[in-house]
């Protein structure tokens, strides 16, 4: 198994720079269990993220179920639990530990200067997805974040002394796409 994006984190006030794009690549070994190929158990590392640290290596353990109408995903920090409709729609409930650091105007917080802030959020949402043209799916998840934080970073991704910026619980909202390539 692999998988590699690259995420565009910035503000969008100055042109974008080699700061404003975060890659991550993922590379796992996954093997069916002896008897039973509906259950799958697996591990990798997560390389070059910048989810919870910039630049860092994290390993994780997978547990997969698949049957013909369902299917669960246990992949730290995140879980799924999906009902298959029908080969169109999906629909089930999403779990995640979510962190992002983006680059973002410098500005000066006791004397010191940031350039990017680390947020860090729990999520738990319905989740939907709906292919729209062959393998193309699109996917809408609305749920709600009840632990958020926050965190003011400097040039070297270092934390800024004496703060502590706690976020309400909120809603959340993400929409996206993804193309599924048969394997």
């Amino acid at each position: 198994m692999g998988i590699f994006n690259v995420i565009v984190r910035s503000d969008f006030k100055q042109s974008l720079s080699s700061n404003d794009f975060f890659p991550t690549a993922i590379v796992g070994l996954v093997h069916s269990l002896k008897g039973n190929d509906k259950f799958k158990i697996g591990a990798g590392v997560i390389g070059v993220t910048s989810d919870f640290e910039k630049n860092a290596v994290l390993p994780f353990l997978i547990l997969l179920y698949e049957s013909k109408k369902i299917k669960a995903e246990l992949l730290y920090p995140r879980a799924n639990i999906i009902y298959k409709y029908s080969p169109n729609f999906e629909f089930g409930l999403f779990s995640m530990v979510e962190g992002a650091i983006s680059h973002t105007s410098p500005f000066t917080v006791n004397n010191e200067t940031t350039n990017y802030f680390r947020t860090f959020e729990w999520v738990v949402a319905p989740a939907v997805s709906y292919r729209v043209f062959k393998s193309l799916f699109a996917h809408l998840k609305v749920g709600y974040a009840p632990i958020r934080n926050i965190e003011l970073l400097n040039s070297d991704f270092d934390p800024l002394k004496n703060q502590d910026y706690k976020l309400q619980s909120s809603l959340y909202i993400r929409a996206c796409i993804s193309l599924r390539v048969a394997n």
